[in-house]
This record gives structure tokens, sequence and C-alpha cells, in this order.
């Protein structure tokens, strides 16, 4: 009997390669604003990476609140001509579940982001029932509170977390999880290990190569 009825699935590095796209969209922002401020940009996100994107952006150029609605506008006119690219066979992945899931994807991405990336990409909108961007969520992961919007959500559907798996590719993603009741499906297409996922206490079997392995894991999850 199949077990879950939601796959919440998160985005960065998960389903879809933000970094190498992100890393050029950073590069092109610190040279064109920030041509004084000496970083190892790549080095540099690989520290910050996870955090929520406001918070991202202040740190790795060290920008001051104020200024972030001019950093903003700036950033959109430089994002406008880079494309994002899938992970795997993420597309073909998503088709699949749709036609025995539902679908929620949770970010800390704009709305707008997340719009462009899903674009760019060929991945329809209407396979997901629930967006989660960052216009709504006031915490972030790892407090499991980041979920309540999505839960909320699915409960006026009568479908609890327990009826819900979240893939993620963050120890984060799995702490947050956790902690709202939900089960959790690593993938390793990030900067975390299998050895970092086993040492928070994800199960061998609950860890994936990639978002292309989902499908097959699913068949094997009965109730």
């Amino acid at each position: 009997m199949q077990k879950y009825k939601v796959v919440v699935l998160d985005l960065d590095m998960t389903i879809i390669d933000t970094f190498a796209s992100s890393l050029v969209l950073h590069t092109r922002m610190r040279d064109l604003y920030y041509p004084d401020l000496d970083i190892d940009v790549e080095s540099e996100m690989r520290k910050l990476w996870g955090l929520p994107q406001h918070e991202f952006w202040l740190k790795l150029f060290r920008e001051k609140p104020e200024n972030m609605d001019l950093f903003r506008k700036r950033i959109k006119g430089i994002v406008k001509d880079i494309k994002f690219s899938a992970l795997g066979q993420a597309k073909n992945v998503l088709e699949e579940l749709h036609k025995t899931y539902r679908m929620a994807v949770l970010t800390s991405a704009s709305q707008s982001g997340l719009t462009k990336t899903l674009s760019d990409t060929d991945i329809p909108k209407n396979l997901f029932d629930f967006l989660q961007t960052e216009e709504i969520t006031k915490v972030h992961k790892p407090d499991p509170r980041t979920f309540d919007p999505l839960i909320e959500f699915f409960a006026e559907q009568e479908i609890g977390q327990r009826d819900m798996i979240y893939v993620g590719d963050d120890v984060r993603d799995y702490q947050a999880a956790d902690g709202a009741g939900m089960d959790f499906a690593a993938v390793l297409t990030g900067f975390h290990t299998r050895e970092d996922f086993e040492k928070v206490g994800v199960a061998p079997q609950c860890i994936l190569c990639s978002i292309d392995d989902l499908p097959e894991y699913l068949r094997t999850v009965t109730e």
C-alpha cells in the first residue's frame, strides 16, 4: 500500500543545479557593483550555502540591510540573462511522480525567482499543489516551523505530516523535516555526503544518489 500522499521537494541542489548558475550570477554582481570586495566568490558561497536568500546576500557582499532594495534591483537585471538547469532527469521524474502523488516545493527563493527557475528548466508549475517561497516563510531550516504554511495548506485537505515525505540535499533539511514529524529522503547532489546524513540520523536506505532514484525508492516504501 502506498505510504505517502504528498512529496515535498527542496529546490536548490535537489531538483535544480542552482549553485553553478548562482556562481555566475554572484560573480557578475561582484565584478559590476563590488569591484573592491576582495573575496573568492565560490569559496564564500559554499560557506554560506543554505542560508535564507536575504541573509546569504547580506553576508556574501558585506551589504547593509537598508541597501537591499537597490541590491535586488541590480541582481534582477543580471539574473534575467542567466539560465538555470535541472539536475539529472528531474523534469521526467516530477512528471512521473505527479501521476501518483501530490507535490509541493519548499524554497527560500522568491516567487519570481522560483518562476524563472521552473521556466528555465521547462518544469511546469502546475505539477505542484503548493509552492512555498520566501514571501510566506517566516522561519528557516533547520527550524521545523518552516513547514507551517505547507502543513496548514494540506491540513485543510485532511492530509497530515505523516502522509508526507520531504526530499532534500542538506542535513538541515532532515533536521527540519524530522522536527515537523515528516519522513525524509536525502539526495547527494548538494554539498553534504552520505556520512554527513548518517551522522545526524538518516537511515542508509533513505539516502539516494539523486532525484532520479526517487520514484524507485518510493515504490519500495510501504505502510
